[in-house]
């Protein structure tokens, strides 16, 4: 696992797939994308994780004044930069490879009942077992002091680790996913995989 300071090698390295937890595929206008609602419904009591992507047309504010009257959360505001970045990078193209996914949506999909908010105890210990269920090579012990704590919580790293799983699964077929129906005005799939 590395810490990337940009999306650059995105263009430069090759994958089979590759799972972000940045949007990719966004609407012009007030309009919501259906993969935002349809996430947020699956989700049902932990529906507040799935932040709506912004329009494209804000995609350029600096100042959180600029966008908090068209109804943008702080959280979303925080994340502009890198989604910013990801419509920069992003192609039709290289979609066929790096699709958007969440991580909330992948743990509870594999999950065996609710899980508790993944900031507490329980429910870092709730994310690990699920990853331990599906065979993934992830041990955050061995992780955790790879990276500085104000880089890198201890939720991230697990986020990180479904993530690779939800991007193994995509590379051997298995594809889960929502929207997908949407097209962009550059012609990105508005989907969210998990």
């Amino acid at each position: 696992m590395d810490l990337w300071p940009d999306l650059s090698p995105l263009k430069t390295q090759s994958w089979d797939a590759v799972c972000v937890d940045i949007p990719i595929g966004l609407k012009n206008g007030s309009e919501r994308r259906v993969c935002d609602e349809e996430a947020r419904e699956q989700l049902g009591r932990r529906r507040s994780s799935v932040f709506f992507a912004p329009p494209r047309e804000l995609l350029q504010a600096t100042e959180y004044d600029q966008v908090r009257t068209h109804g943008m959360s702080l959280q979303t505001f925080y994340i502009l930069p890198k989604i910013r970045e990801m419509d920069r990078v992003i192609t039709p193209e290289r979609q066929k490879i790096v699709v958007e996914a969440h991580p909330e949506l992948a743990f509870q999909a594999r999950a065996d009942g609710e899980l508790a908010k993944k900031k507490t105890s329980e429910g870092l210990e709730q994310r690990k077992i699920v990853l331990e269920v599906v065979g993934s090579p992830f041990l955050l012990h061995s992780w955790e002091g790879k990276f500085l704590r104000k880089n890198v919580a201890r939720d991230d790293l697990l986020d990180a680790a479904i993530l690779l799983e939800v991007a193994r699964q995509r590379a051997s077929g298995n594809r889960r996913s929502v929207g997908g129906r949407e097209l962009d005005s550059r012609g990105l799939k508005m989907e969210i995989c998990f």
